[in-house]
């Protein structure tokens, strides 16, 4: 009978110890549920997230793409309100003056930018005689900006907000100077002879 005490009370205890595991199996099947709920709910504002990050991406993208080449700015310059990459617009500036070089079978000496009337206000007469002789005398290059086709007078200043939103959209170098962009302005100082930027 000891036996059969035994086992009856380890039948009671793991009948109790069986109803105790269902109650703590149905509570973590509970939790489990909840926490489930919870990722789905987590994977959707991910999700979300991720698809505004990509149209911010996407946004950034377009906006700091140059219009001649096409691909995301490489050291954007700007003079008359159009960015370009300076590797573009020096191409640009290159055609026009090899083109006018062409025409006139030599050397086109670097563009000097025109003086605007109020700017010789109180110089000499014989200064205000050469500028405006020097001007007229003084064969050109048609510079000019290839989105809007106005005229380039000076040459072409950094854009660095724009560089700076490209360095982070790309993760790429900060805008340092490179051998590429020394090569460019050297270029820009054949095109342009020490003009002041704007």
């Amino acid at each position: 009978m000891t036996r059969f005490c035994r086992t009856a009370c380890f039948s009671e205890w793991l009948k109790a110890n069986l109803k105790d595991t269902k109650a703590e199996l149905n509570a973590v099947r509970a939790a489990n549920d909840v926490l489930h709920a919870d990722m789905s709910s987590l994977q959707a504002r991910k999700d979300e997230l991720q698809t505004t990050v990509n149209n911010a991406h996407r946004v950034i993208e377009q906006g700091t793409q140059c219009p001649v080449c096409n691909d995301t700015y490489k050291d954007p310059v700007v003079e008359c309100g159009h960015t370009l990459c300076l590797r573009c617009a020096t191409n640009w500036f290159a055609t026009a003056y090899n083109a006018l070089r062409t025409e006139v079978q030599g050397d086109i000496p670097a563009l000097v930018p025109p003086v605007h009337p109020a700017q010789m206000e109180g110089w000499p007469r014989r200064l205000i005689h050469a500028v405006e002789h020097f001007d007229a005398d003084t064969v050109r290059p048609k510079f000019t900006c290839p989105v809007c086709r106005g005229a380039i007078l000076r040459a072409p200043v950094r854009n660095y907000a724009i560089a700076y939103i490209v360095s982070l959209a790309t993760s790429t170098e900060q805008f340092g100077p490179s051998q590429r962009r020394r090569a460019c302005e050297k270029l820009m100082d054949k095109f342009f002879r020490d003009t002041p930027s704007l």
